[in-house]
């Protein structure tokens, strides 16, 4: 089952998320 996350806005918050999306297996696109 694919993992992909899209984050829109990538600001502090973003980057802290998809830094934990990836640590987590998640595939992480940041627009």
């Amino acid at each position: 089952m694919p993992r992909n996350i899209v984050i829109v806005g990538a600001g502090i918050n973003g980057l802290v998320a998809a830094n934990y999306l990836k640590r987590s297996g998640y595939t992480v696109t940041l627009i």
